[in-house]
Parts: structure tokens; sequence; C-alpha cells
């Protein structure tokens, strides 16, 4: 059985990119120009060479006509097309028409195509093609790289059908885990450089504002991967979940949203990836796969801890994505599908459609902005509909929408509360501990009312996804807690949303002072000490993991001097572990800790001597050449440790280059990835030359390790199988002229009758 695909909910522009990708991919011809129904009669016009399918090329000119309907299961008959029969004989008299294809989404019944190609015989073309409903079912269906060009197309037909049982599986998995419509994706250029760097490099990191669509490209791109080439989609939670989700043996999409933080930086991520460098270049070498997607801000705040070593991977140009580029075409784009498949009456859309290309135009203009216009549920304040208030809408995001949460009524206030105060994960069905049915009742509502509230805000505020087999709610948007930040902070709020957060909601997003991190809860002095209080209980249940590494990066990260000297007056004891670093430096939560409490002069002498003395030992030996090659290590040294340690490099490692450079890559290598491995040996060379200039003995040590570096890696030259991948995802080059066009992408959006 074929599937059937609802053409008909594609608008006529959407149609005609379609047909224009079809007549590329399918049937091998070059399209000049495709222009819109008010040019004579052509909405796509091929010149040069018709390909007939096994034979020669004949040059002959030919012409292609969209035609598209709105009526679902609509037949085509012969009198739909008067006004085309007409057009074409004109075309064929000034020669442009030896050929004349016909694409429509309409039915075709063998009698009436028989009377269609009759009368455009007689109009003059030689050769006729009817390309109906059937013929894209049959295309479509049969066409991986057309799905995976259009990956629309995916929420247009049953996913049963369109995709075999592993990858629909994989699929059904994506969109559960997501609030996503795949009847209202757009293929943009950005989808296209995303798809590109995932097949040349294996990795792409979809890089943009909040609220531009990374997590939506990147459900797009693991869709249309499941689909063209069987991978197995992994959802990860961060890198350093990475290893113990790869099997070498399956080919497999690893996706991991926020990568460096969500609303803000979270230096254990970084400090994930970093460690995770080896094991994803592994992987890519074994066919699989990496997505990443991080907000722009968050990104440009990780590029500094993100060396060179760790940044290789994504120092090409192609492999960071800023999805934020849309054309104006994608963005008018973008709008109607979200309207066309939205929750506005027909009235409200009536009113809008004089602002529709202006709203697209609009500098604030964003694919989340186009959500929101489409749900009723944000659009409150924008009656009557007039430019201002649009304007508005566009401008000021994050306050329309806390006047949203002021409008709310106590249940989905408090549906909205636990959701936040859960770490953006309130489990299904929703049961509630003593702490949440106690901040669900201070904020006026109740369990029946917050189970009612939370089904009726599915799909605009929240969402009911998937993740890993269990149901939840999440936010529609993770901007959304970003505005419940802001509504959280009033006075006689915020103390009940702080008793009642999770140990990881606390740590991810609030800040303790005047710390500047964009989107983060600021807890004020008066309530310092209920924070101090919860890092200092002992975690329970899965938060026990990593707690300490968690807390001690907060600490060094989220908190001001003032809190930070506060929590130790009470907790001295703690400083105490701070003075042994540990290996990684750059990577441990408690290092960067330690490195705070020093620039703020909060960290006990004895401690600051010992930490150094340690860092001084790592450097000589070998272990790790952070306190030469990074400035923030190296400020812990006083001037007569920074002697002490030149001293002791002339005299236990410059004799011994071989020793040093051995003992520095035998610490966890992996065979495959030396260049990795030993990128801190050129970083320290580096560092040689710039702390002991003019200095033959030295030049000699550093001339030593880079060439014992460049023969371990030579001989073990990592081959990466993965680039000699011939699939290419990209749609050919266009050689198109633009089309010149004054009819709007809006034109039918309320037409039910063409």
């Amino acid at each position: 059985m074929i599937t059937s695909f609802d053409l008909h909910q594609l608008g006529w522009h959407d149609f005609q990119s379609l047909c224009r990708t079809v007549a590329r991919e399918v049937l091998g011809q070059t399209l000049i120009a495709f222009a819109d129904g008010r040019d004579a009669g052509r909405d796509g016009a091929f010149y040069g060479n018709w390909k007939k399918e096994g034979g020669n090329a004949a040059s002959r000119s030919f012409v292609l006509q969209a035609k598209h309907t709105r009526i679902r299961d609509k037949t085509l008959i012969p009198s739909m097309l008067t006004d085309e029969f007409e057009k074409a004989e004109k075309l064929a008299q000034r020669g442009l028409c030896d050929v004349y294809v016909l694409m429509t989404n309409a039915k075709l019944t063998e009698d009436n195509e028989k009377q269609i190609v009759a009368r455009f015989r007689k109009a003059g073309a030689a050769e006729v093609h009817c390309l109906g409903a059937a013929w894209f079912d049959e295309t479509i269906a049969e066409n991986k790289r057309l799905r995976m060009l259009v990956p629309r197309l995916y929420g247009l037909g049953d996913l049963t059908q369109i995709l075999d049982s592993r990858a629909y599986e994989q699929a059904s998995a994506i969109l559960e885990s997501m609030a996503t419509d795949l009847a209202k994706l757009v293929r943009t250029s950005t989808y296209e450089r995303s798809a590109q760097a995932l097949r040349k490099h294996g990795l792409v990191l979809l890089m943009g504002a909040p609220m531009t669509g990374k997590t939506t490209i990147a459900a797009h791109l693991a869709i249309s991967s499941a689909d063209v080439y069987d991978t197995e989609v992994v959802k990860l939670t961060d890198a350093a979940t990475l290893e113990n989700r790869w099997n070498p043996g399956e080919r497999q999409l690893f996706w991991l949203d926020d990568a460096f933080g969500d609303t803000q930086i979270r230096s254990e991520l970084v400090h994930a990836w970093k460690s995770a460098m080896p094991t994803v270049r592994a992987a890519i070498a074994r066919d699989c796969r990496f997505v990443l997607t991080c907000r722009d801000y968050v990104f440009r705040a990780a590029e500094p801890m993100l060396k060179s070593d760790s940044l290789s991977l994504l120092a090409d140009g192609e492999v960071v994505v800023d999805v934020s580029n849309l054309s104006m075409q994608e963005r008018r784009q973008v709008l109607y599908n979200h309207l066309e498949h939205g929750n506005q009456d027909r009235r409200f859309i009536s009113q809008l459609l004089p602002f529709l290309d202006g709203f697209a135009e609009h500098p604030g203009f964003t694919p989340e902005l186009a959500r929101r216009l489409s749900e009723p549920q944000f659009t409150k304040q924008i009656h009557p509909v007039s430019r201002e208030a649009l304007d508005r809408f566009l401008a000021e995001p994050r306050e329309l929408l806390l006047d949203v949460f002021r409008g709310l009524d106590p249940d989905s206030i408090a549906a909205i509360g636990l959701i936040f105060a859960e770490g953006n994960w309130l489990a299904s069905p929703v049961r509630l501990s003593d702490t949440s049915a106690e901040l669900v009742e201070r904020l006026g509502g109740t369990l029946p009312g917050v189970i009612r509230s939370l089904e009726s805000l599915d799909g605009s505020l929240v969402a009911m996804v998937r993740r890993d087999g269990e149901a939840g709610w999440t936010f529609a948007h993770p901007t959304m807690s970003d505005a419940f930040s802001d509504y959280a902070r009033r006075p006689e709020l915020l103390h009940l949303v702080l008793d009642k957060m999770s140990p990881r909601a606390l740590l991810r997003r609030t800040v303790c002072g005047d710390v500047p991190i964009t989107g983060s809860l600021m807890i004020p002095r008066p309530l310092w000490p209920t924070v101090a209080q919860r890092l200092s209980d002992p975690p329970e249940g899965p938060d026990r993991s990593g707690a300490e590494d968690r807390r001690d990066n907060y600490l060094a990260h989220n908190c001001s001097a003032q809190f930070l000297a506060e929590y130790f007056e009470q907790r001295p004891n703690e400083l105490e572990r701070l003075g042994t670093p540990k290996l990684m430096l750059d990577a441990c939560a408690s290092n960067h800790l330690t490195l705070t409490l020093h620039e703020h002069d909060l960290l006990p002498e004895p401690v600051r001597a010992r930490f150094a003395s340690r860092l001084i030992d790592f450097c000589v030996d070998g272990d790790d050449f952070g306190v030469l090659t990074d400035d923030e290590f190296r400020s812990m040294l006083t001037d007569d440790e920074m002697a002490t340690l030149r001293s002791r490099l002339r005299a236990s490692a410059f004799p011994r280059p071989r020793q040093v450079f051995e003992w520095h890559v035998g610490i966890g290598s992996i065979e495959e990835d030396r260049e990795y491995w030993s990128a801190p040996i050129e970083e320290f060379a580096e560092a040689i030359d710039a702390h002991f200039p003019n200095d033959a003995e030295a030049s000699e040590f550093s001339s030593a390790l880079r060439r014992l570096r460049a023969d371990y890696v030579h001989e073990g030259l990592w081959d990466a199988a993965y680039a000699n991948s011939t699939e290419d995802v990209r749609a050919p080059a266009a050689n198109d002229a633009a089309a010149s066009s004054d009819r709007s992408v809006f034109d039918d959006l309320l037409d039910d009758e063409a």
C-alpha cells in the first residue's frame, strides 16, 4: 500500500518549492526560473536539454506548471485548466513549450488525464507529462533522499508507512521527546548547511539566540538520519554519558541539547565535553554522528574554556552553524506554517493578514515567536490587532510572557511552578511529595486543578513528552523557564519556590549575589542561609552521583565573593580539601573553586601554598602542565614559587624530554587519537619558549618534545573512515534565476477553496 501524503496542507509557495526539488532530484532537470501564478502560465520554466530516462538528451524547451489545491482528495478536471491551455498555446507559438509538465497534488483520473494531455498537445506541446497526487505519493515514499531534502514531508504522511520499523521506532522516540509538529517544518538554508556538516564531518553544533529553532533543526537531522543512514538516535543528557551509551558495533547519532548549559554556561558540561573528545573522535571514525545545540552567548562563554585540543572539531566554519540566519522568504514560510497549523481562529488570522509580511521582516522575528503568534494563549495582549501591538509582541517577548503568567489562574501557576521547581521535568502521572504539595497549596492550587491545567496548557506553555521511556511535563520552550525566573523573583513567591526546588534545579537556575549569568534567578541576601544549608545537606537518590562536583561548580561560578565569604566562614573545614588539586586540572570543579577563592582573597595561605606546590610537581613530572600553560593556575604561584618551578624544570625535566613526553601521553591514552592526547605537549613547548626566552637548553628541550610528538602522531595516524562517506544531503547547486514575484506567501492562508 502506497503512503498518502497530505500535500494539501502545504501552501502554494511550499508546494512550488517541493516541485522544484522533485524536478531536480527525480526528473533530473535543470530549473532556470520559478515564478508565481501571475506569469504567462509558467510556474516553472526549464531551458536547455530535456533528459529522457534511459535515452539521449534532446534539445527542447519545456515548461513546468505547479497546480496546488488546499482541498483534500480534490480531483483535477480539464475545466480547471482553461487559462493554462490558452497560455500554453501562446508559449508554444514562441517556441517555449516543446514539453509541458503539470505537477499537482490533486487526483488525476485516467479519463481526465487523457483529456488534459490532448488539450495541451492541441495547444502545441509535443510531449505532456501529468504528475498527480498518486505519482507524488509513490515518489516521496520511495525516495529517502527527497525526504531528507524536504524534511517537512515526514509530517505529511503516516510515519509507520514512510519509514522501516527501526527508523520509525527512532523517529517516534524523537517526537515523543520534544514538542515539535513535523507539519510546521521549513526546509531552510541553515538546515542544508547543518545536514552537509553532519555528512562531511560527522558533527554539527547548532548555535543561535534563544527561540531560533535549534532543537527543531536537530530533530529534522535526527529523523532523516534514522531514515537515510539507518542510525540509532541516542539523546544524551551530557557528554559524560557518551562512553556508556556508545556501542562501537552500531551506527548511532548522538543528540545533545544545550551542550554547554541551557540558559547559562555550566563549566562542568564544558569539561565533560573536553574529557569526552577522544570517544567522540573514535565514534565518528566508526560512522557515528553528533548533533549539538547551544545558545550563542553560552557558546561564546565556553570557547575560552574549550582550548585548541578539544575545540578542533568545532573550529571548522562548516561545523558550527548559526541557525539565526534565516532569509526573508524562509521567515515568511515559518510564519505561514505556524499560523496554518496553529490554534488561532480565522477571524484573528484575517486581522493579522495585512501585517504578516512586516511581522516576518521585523528584526525581532524568531520561529518561537511565530509559534506563539499561532496560539491564543499568547496573543490576548494584541487585541485589537495593530502594527504597534505586534511590534511590542516582537520587541518585548519576555515581558509579554510575564503578562501571560500574571493572567493565569492559581492552578496553572502552580503547575508551571512545579515544573520550574523540578528542573523542567515533572514526572507523569503527577504525584506530590509533602514539599510539592505545600508549594501547590500556597500558590492557591489543588492536585486535580494542576492536572487539568497541565492538560489545557499542553502545546502552548507546557508539553507532555517522553524521555528514556518515561512520560513527563516540560516547558514548551526553554524561554518559558527564563521568564518564570523573572516571575518567581516576586518576594511573596521566591521563598516558596526556593524551598521546593530540586537540588539540580537550584544549582542550574540560581545565582547568589550579583553574578552576571543570563537567565538565572538571583537569590537575595536574606535567603542565602537557606541556599547554604541546601548546599550542605547530603544529597539523596539520583542526585548523589557527582553531587560534590556540581556543588563546587556552583560555588565557583554562581556565587558572589560576599556569599562565599559567609559560606566558608561557617564551614572552615571544607577549605582543607581544596589544597589538593586533582587531575585533569582544568576539568575539575574543585580546582576552579580553589581558583575563585584565591581570586577573591578568601583562600587561607597554607591551603594556597599546598595547592601551588602540587601544581609544580604535576608540571615537572609531566602529569599536567597547567601551571605553566594556563594563566589562572599560574596566578596561584608567588614569584618565589615561579622561580622554583623554573629551577626544577631545568634540573629535572630539560635533561629527560622523552620521559616527560612518555609519562604524559601514557595517562589514559587512546591509541586511535594520539593527536588529541599529545596536544598539551605542543602547548607546553610553546610555554617553555615563552618563559625561557633566548635559552639554548630550554629551546633544545621544547624542540625535542615537538619531534617526539610528531613521531608519535605519525606512527598512529588516525584516518577517519567516516570522511570517505559519499552520501550527500545537499540539494544540487541551483542555477535558478531568482524568481520575481509580487505574490505574498500568505496569499492562500485563509483559502479553503483553491
